[in-house]
């Protein structure tokens, strides 16, 4: 139940509170920040100048809120809204120290070493270190055994402490004693008629030396006041938890430890920020003091966060707690709370899927979801083209590149392949984007790129519903690149496509990161896939087509082309694959593709190479493909730092556009 009582102070603040019921416990929650002064009883001033609801400052033309008036801070440049007369009349609450000239600030703020009034009358008559969540009244000391004693028996030249830690030199030493008094060596003030009076008023008798006087002083007996405060029926309040505070919820008391307050007494326990209630998610309890002198439900202390992880489009956490196995919220996790993800659908995980809370940190790094690559998929329906079986959707990396350049009218031809590398990143050969003369490169208008395609042929209704289609943002070609005239060294480009791919069966990456640690074997067999032409003097393929050829070593191919030919195009940055005089090999169309080999331990395909040149022959004034002879590849292992620095600045724009 919910109801709303107003409260009004004096005739100037009007303040809401909230009440609410719990089992039987009406009360009034003070909810403030102990930093801000809320719930004061500020006394209306007369405004000055065109300022309407705010506080007009004395001697400049500065308005500022009535909120920040004598809260301690100077708001005004002229300093004129923390003077004794704009705040020697204000009231603060119990719970707020009083500075000397009117201002009300938080009671944590005395004795913190920091000045927080004005005139430094929080920090007047404090010890030399100033104690962090002590239990004790701002009207008490702390001993260093914890045992609270009244303020003004420290420094009093009797130790007071059971630990004598009020009545030490480096506490002492430096406070003022009036004239009227007599300072002790260690730095106590006693009175001024305690020098050489046979008494010992000094805790260290520095008042009966040198007196002349050879009779010991006499060492006056004081007997600890008696504690006569009737405790039956009532609760103790608690220590405040280590990173955390408790508040009285239902008045404006002290929050001191070790009082007995009545039943029905209501204590709000909260944490500092960074940690949690060991008993609830929630930011704070409400714990009330029932019959028979207890509290309902037992003190919670506060446990370290762990850095809070979320759920992602890509990345699915649950996490739990260690013994009770309740499901909680993974940016409440505190020790010994399990994490648990999952992937989305085309995503992995790139390290073991369980992280645990152990003192504040996760075991492990962030969980994160990488895109699954160089899967062959073999889950469509098969088509039958020529008679061979042909799986739509097998090399999901496949792109297919095409433009409209050399075309008269606004038609796109398919002229080379490519594979991606992410969902908008393509990788292919440089002499597909620019000129195989000089290396220049051609505009990015003249391109698109579609992924998802089984069959050739632009916007086929046969394969519309799998394929998806971009234009090309940016092309980057190798800085060497210089076409035949450098003997097609450097053969390979990326493509920054304007908008992203949506992955799907059919649409998936290539492997190609820690290609560099892979080392092929002399006759491994690697796949390329292409619409190239199907024979030497045909027409290019409808379909898409699948190549498996074995790689060489470079003796075994320099053998089989001419050494003319050798000697200008396979330079140390090809690498070499196919048959030797068996109808077989790459040709005009499969440029671009990817030349795949299946990795030995993961079975996952990784891009080795990208399809580059192959030996030719010219008949009836026509060039062939020479299908009799392997063909050369640009080695991707070779240009991998070029190529990973690339995509980092193209991902890296993207992301801050």
């Amino acid at each position: 139940m919910v109801a709303a009582t107003t409260s009004c102070l004096a005739v100037i603040l009007c303040i809401s509170y909230l009440g609410r019921e719990i089992e039987g416990f009406n009360f009034l929650p003070r909810i403030y920040d102990r930093s801000y002064n809320t719930s004061l009883v500020r006394i209306k001033r007369q405004n000055q100048g065109n300022c309407e609801d705010g506080f007009q400052c004395k001697t400049i033309p500065q308005c500022i809120s009535t909120d920040n008036v004598c809260d301690g801070t100077s708001h005004c440049t002229d300093g004129s809204d923390e003077t004794e007369a704009v705040c020697k009349e204000q009231i603060c609450p119990g719970y707020l120290f009083h500075c000397s000239y009117g201002a009300c600030i938080s009671s944590d703020k005395r004795c913190n070493g920091v000045k927080d009034c004005q005139d430094n009358s929080d920090e007047t008559g404090c010890p030399n270190t100033a104690k962090i969540n002590s239990n004790c009244r701002s009207d008490q000391f702390e001993c260093d055994n914890g045992q609270c004693i009244d303020g003004d028996y420290r420094c009093n030249g009797e130790a007071n402490c059971e630990d004598k830690s009020d009545e030490t030199e480096e506490l002492c030493l430096n406070i003022y004693c009036p004239g009227y008094t007599y300072k002790c060596a260690y730095g106590a003030c006693v009175d001024g008629d305690a020098r050489c009076n046979g008494i010992q008023n000094c805790f260290d008798l520095s008042d009966e030396k040198d007196c002349g006087v050879t009779t010991p002083p006499t060492i006056p007996t004081r007997r600890p006041p008696t504690d006569t405060t009737d405790t039956k029926g009532k609760c103790k309040t608690p220590p405040h938890p280590e990173m955390g505070r408790w508040y009285h919820a239902s008045s404006d008391a002290a929050a001191v430890a070790g009082q007995f307050v009545e039943p029905r007494t209501i204590i709000n326990v909260t944490c500092d920020s960074g940690f949690r209630l060991s008993s609830t998610h929630e930011d704070s309890i409400l714990i009330p003091c029932i019959s028979g002198g207890v509290w309902k439900s037992p003190i919670p202390h506060c446990q370290k966060l762990c850095p809070p992880i979320y759920s992602t489009s890509t990345l699915t956490v649950k996490c739990r707690e260690d013994i009770t196995q309740n499901l909680i919220p993974c940016n409440r996790a505190t020790d010994g709370t399990i994490l648990t993800y999952e992937c989305a659908k085309y995503y992995e995980a790139e390290s073991h899927k369980t992280r645990t809370c152990s003192d504040g940190n996760w075991d492990f790094t962030r969980p994160s979801c990488k895109t699954v690559c160089g899967e062959k998929k073999v889950t469509a329906e098969p088509l039958v083209v020529n008679g061979k079986t042909v799986e739509a959707g097998n090399y999901p990396w496949m792109a297919a590149l095409y433009s409209n350049k050399d075309q008269r009218q606004n038609v796109f031809i398919n002229i080379c392949g490519g594979s991606l590398l992410s969902t908008s990143i393509v990788l292919t050969a440089a002499h597909c984007v620019a000129s195989d003369k000089n290396g220049k490169i051609y505009p990015a208008r003249y391109y698109q790129v579609a992924a998802g395609k089984y069959y050739n042929k632009y916007m086929d209704p046969r394969d519309i519903e799998t394929a998806q289609y971009s234009e090309v943002a940016k092309i980057v070609v190798h800085e060497d690149y210089r076409g035949d005239a450098q003997n097609f060294r450097s053969d390979i480009a990326v493509l920054k496509l304007s908008k992203t791919f949506a992955l799907s069966k059919v649409v998936q990456p290539v492997c190609y990161l820690g290609i560099s640690d892979i080392n092929l074997e002399i006759n491994s067999l690697g796949v390329v896939t292409g619409w190239g032409y199907t024979t030497a003097v045909s027409t290019v393929a409808d379909s898409l087509k699948e190549l498996e050829i074995p790689y060489k070593d470079y003796d075994t191919c320099e053998k089989e082309f001419s050494q003319e030919w050798a000697l200008k195009y396979f330079t140390s940055d090809k690498m070499c694959a196919g048959y030797f005089n068996k109808n077989t090999s790459v040709c005009k169309g499969d440029s671009g593709g990817a030349l795949v080999f299946r990795h030995p331990l993961s079975h996952r395909f990784y891009v080795h190479g990208v399809v580059s040149v192959g030996p030719s022959f010219k008949k009836d004034s026509l060039t062939h493909c020479d299908i009799q002879k392997s063909a050369l590849f640009t080695k991707v292992d070779t240009y991998f730092t070029w190529l990973q620095s690339k995509i980092y600045i193209l991902s890296r724009n993207d992301a801050s556009s």
